[in-house]
């Protein structure tokens, strides 16, 4: 009652228990998301920034259901939020929930998209990176035009893959955008190239198919 703003919820699913599981996945993230606002607004007793006692700016964040199928769903977390501090947080941010397992996607069910690092973290695998490189390949165009226009957003997507974030979109399509990076380029955030479905069948692996349906039979609140 206090921050008044939504997140998304499943409202049918031919599984119940997929129903479930997505819908405690997604009041997961609407509850840490009104924590960090009450978190802020907090600090009007602790703090003199000019931010202190607001919201954080969560009650302007873009909250949008990117695609929904039977077998998927994307939502994008985005704005600026603020509490104190050098700078805003700048962020696109999508988040893909598999709506066969009930859980967040893991890519490689669909592709070879990431394989073990050095680390041991997940970096991406060789398919990923030759997706990527075909998918940029028409970007040098709309830069130079960008340039003319004065609204070039040229070397966004060298930042992949480091700053590479999947996601899916309609009309049905495997989205490539600049996620997590720092403040100095925020101007990069967001969607930059897409790859069809069409086109992503020539890397699926066994039982990827599955999850490129477009039916929309599955509704939100």
């Amino acid at each position: 009652p206090r921050t008044k703003f939504s997140y998304p919820r499943l409202s049918r699913h031919p599984d119940p228990q997929v129903l479930v599981r997505i819908n405690h996945l997604l009041e997961q993230r609407h509850w840490q998301m009104n924590l960090a606002a009450l978190e802020c607004m907090a600090t009007i007793y602790t703090d003199g920034n000019p931010a202190a006692g607001t919201l954080g700016s969560y009650d302007d964040e873009n909250i949008t259901v990117a695609w929904l199928s039977t077998a998927l769903m994307t939502v994008t977390e985005s704005g600026s939020l603020y509490c104190g501090g050098a700078h805003p947080n700048n962020h696109f941010d999508p988040y893909t929930f598999d709506l066969l397992r009930g859980e967040y996607l893991n890519w490689n069910r669909i592709f070879d998209a990431y394989v073990p690092g050095d680390d041991g973290l997940r970096t991406a695998s060789p398919t990923l990176l030759a997706l990527m490189e075909k998918a940029r390949a028409p970007l040098a165009a709309q830069d130079a035009k960008g340039a003319a226009d004065g609204e070039s957003l040229e070397g966004c997507s060298d930042v992949w893959p480091s700053y590479l974030a999947l996601s899916v979109a309609s009309p049905g399509e495997l989205v490539l955008s600049v996620s997590g990076i720092g403040h100095a380029m925020g101007a990069c955030l967001g969607p930059h190239a897409s790859v069809s479905f069409k086109a992503l069948r020539t890397y699926l692996k066994p039982g990827g198919q599955a999850y490129l349906v477009t039916e929309q039979a599955v509704q939100t609140d």
